[in-house]
C-alpha cells in the first residue's frame, strides 16, 4: 500500500474568501527575488511563475514589465487568480507532466517542488529543463533543512541537497538562507536558490 501524501488536496484548499490568509500567501514580490532580478539587472523576458496559487508573484512580474504566465495545478487556484489579476495570463498546468508549449528565459518556484513528493521529482525537472531556454534561469524558495524536520508540510532541504537533485539539469549557480514570507508570525526558515540551465 501507498504511504499517504504528506500534502493536501490543492483544490480544495483555495476558497475564495480565505487563499489570502494561507500560510504562503505574499501579496508583494518576493524580497529574495527581487533582490537577484536587481543584482542580475533583469527587467525584461519571459517568466514563468510555477505553482502560481492565486498569482500574487505573477501580478508582482507583470507589473515590472516582464512578460509572465503563471501556472497552478488547482482549478479553484487559477480561479481565484483570475478574478484577482485579470491582466496577467493563468494557465491550469502540472509541471510535473507540463502541457505548456512555450519557452521561458526565467521561472521562479516559491513553494512548488517543497511540496512534491521524491518520486515527482524527474517530471518536474524534466518539464523544467524542456521549458527554460538555455543559458536560462530557475529561482527556487524552499523550506530549510534549518526548520527542522516536520511529518507534515513541505520537505525539508539542505544547500547540498537541492544542488544533487538539480545536478543532472541545472547548475546550482548561487544560494543563501532566508525566511519564508507570509501572513503568520511564524516565518519559517528557507533558501533561495538560483540554478542556470547550462545549455
Amino acid at each position: 500500500m501507498p504511504m499517504p501524501s504528506r500534502h493536501p488536496d490543492w483544490q480544495r484548499v483555495y476558497v475564495p474568501h480565505s487563499a489570502t490568509e494561507l500560510p504562503w500567501f505574499y501579496p508583494s514580490l518576493d524580497p529574495d527575488l527581487k533582490v537577484e532580478l536587481e543584482l542580475r539587472k533583469i527587467d525584461q523576458g519571459r517568466f514563468l511563475d510555477v505553482g502560481t496559487g492565486i498569482g500574487s508573484q505573477a501580478n508582482a512580474l507583470h507589473h515590472l514589465g516582464l512578460d509572465v504566465i503563471g501556472i497552478d495545478i488547482a482549478t479553484s487556484a487559477i480561479d481565484i487568480a483570475r478574478q484577482f489579476y485579470p491582466n496577467v495570463s493563468f494557465v491550469v498546468d502540472d509541471i510535473r507532466n507540463s502541457g505548456l508549449k512555450e519557452s521561458f528565459d526565467y521561472a521562479f518556484d516559491r513553494g512548488c517542488f517543497h511540496v512534491l513528493e521524491p518520486e515527482e521529482y524527474e517530471g518536474y525537472l524534466a518539464s523544467l529543463r524542456r521549458l527554460i531556454k538555455g543559458n536560462g534561469l530557475l529561482f527556487l524558495k524552499c523550506f530549510s533543512h534549518e526548520e527542522g524536520d516536520s511529518d507534515v508540510g513541505p520537505l525539508r532541504f539542505s544547500p547540498t541537497e537541492l544542488a544533487t537533485i538539480f545536478k543532472c539539469d541545472f547548475r546550482l549557480d548561487s544560494v543563501r538562507r532566508t525566511s519564508y514570507q507570509g501572513p503568520r508570525p511564524h516565518q519559517p526558515s528557507a533558501l533561495f536558490a538560483t540554478f542556470k540551465k547550462p545549455y
